[in-house]
């Protein structure tokens, strides 16, 4: 086998890398932090928030823990609080009501507070009420879960949240727990002309509101006249 000459003419080779004589120091602590800092991938069956490690920085946010109302009572469409010793209120607003309750037992809940304080001779506030409305879901004909009633006397109106809020149902062995707040709209008068000229989809006068003359106190339920407040409209499907 003849092996070629090298060409005299050719120009002189020069390398294009070099090779480093000084190895390269070990990763500092720093690097490793650094490296470890980048996000991993979120994963579309982890719930978990990745987050990066390192120091943390102080975005000046405190974190407070929520705290309950137990002497207030809050007012139904403000942010405000109003201690219920100091209460003018006489509208309440009855939550977590079962829905099985019917206007006819929310009167005899009402009635059986009122009589129970008339009753008590270390009472010297008269319990009566003149108005009570129990909104109603008129297709499944259960009601929403809520009620309003209006005292006759703020002190009465106070009496009734003290005796009767956070407590348990009579009827159906419900688990629901009463919560008794202020309602919106205030006194008896108020609350006949939001609903006076109100149109009611349903088949029952008794879903609509009702008021009381003489007022209700327990005892004098067949010499009190009930009114309803509003119309009943046969055939719509409106639901208020």
């Amino acid at each position: 086998m003849k092996v070629s000459k090298l060409n005299p003419n050719a120009a002189s080779f020069v390398p294009t890398e070099s090779i480093n004589t000084n190895p390269s120091p070990p990763p500092s602590d720093h690097d490793h932090h650094r490296r470890r800092s980048r996000p991993r991938p979120r994963n579309n069956n982890d719930d978990a928030v990745v987050v990066a490690v390192g120091p943390r920085k102080n975005s000046g946010k405190v974190w407070r823990p929520k705290t309950m109302l137990h002497n207030n009572i809050i007012i139904i469409g403000s942010t405000s609080t109003q201690p219920a010793s100091s209460s003018s209120f006489t509208t309440l607003m009855i939550k977590n009501v079962p829905s099985r309750y019917t206007r006819e037992m929310l009167i005899e809940f009402v009635d059986n507070f009122c009589k129970l304080e008339n009753d008590d001779d270390h009472h010297h506030i008269y319990s009566a009420y003149d108005f009570l409305y129990l909104p109603m879901d008129f297709r499944r004909k259960l009601n929403k879960g809520y009620a309003f009633v209006n005292f006759t006397d703020a002190r009465a109106a106070l009496k009734f949240w003290e005796a009767m809020d956070h407590k348990k149902w009579d009827y159906f062995r419900s688990p629901k727990i009463r919560q008794i707040v202020h309602a919106t709209i205030q006194g008896r008068e108020a609350l006949e002309r939001r609903f006076r000229k109100s149109e009611f989809c349903c088949e029952f006068e008794e879903y609509l509101p009702i008021s009381f003359c003489p007022p209700r106190d327990g005892s004098n339920g067949l010499q009190s006249c009930g009114t309803n407040i509003g119309r009943v409209m046969i055939g719509s499907t409106n639901n208020y």
